[in-house]
């Protein structure tokens, strides 16, 4: 079961308070925080692939209830760089920290993943993207067979 990690004490309105998510409890209890800081909350498969894929964000949760706000991401090439190295800087300081973390070889190669996208836009070999992206990363990702991770997952 997927799940959403939402700030402790956050309002109703929970636009802003996402912290992060967890595909299953595999992941959420390697999350490298301490669970009962946190508001966790399941969500359907469904929710939780269009948050991961950056398609739609929580905005309100009420009496276990939650509302979305569905996102219509686009990227220009200088924008898609900077996503993939700030995502990359997220990644590496997890990297650095967690060597032995049981989630490391699968962020490590997450990591190449996007170092060889980057280096592909960077040096305009890309047969396979055009600009603008009307999708996400994540999203272009998982629609092109290859792994496909959020920021929000991120231990």
């Amino acid at each position: 079961m997927p799940y959403l990690i939402f700030s402790k004490n956050c309002p109703d309105e929970v636009g802003g308070y996402l912290y992060r998510i967890a595909e299953n409890e595999l992941t959420l209890n390697n999350m490298n925080i301490t669970l009962s800081d946190y508001k966790i909350t399941e969500v359907s498969e469904e929710n939780f692939n269009l948050i991961k894929f950056g398609l739609q964000v929580p905005i309100k949760f009420v009496n276990n209830s939650l509302t979305y706000k569905t996102l219509q991401p686009t990227f220009l090439k200088d924008d898609l760089e900077k996503y993939i190295i700030c995502f990359r800087k997220n990644i590496n300081a997890f990297l650095y920290n967690n060597k032995n973390h049981l989630l490391h070889d699968i962020w490590q190669n997450y990591d190449n993943q996007l170092e060889d996208l980057h280096k592909k836009i960077y040096l305009e070999n890309l047969e396979i993207i055009t600009f603008p992206l009307n999708t996400s990363l994540e999203k272009y990702f998982f629609d092109s067979g290859l792994p496909s991770l959020s920021t929000l997952q991120v231990p």
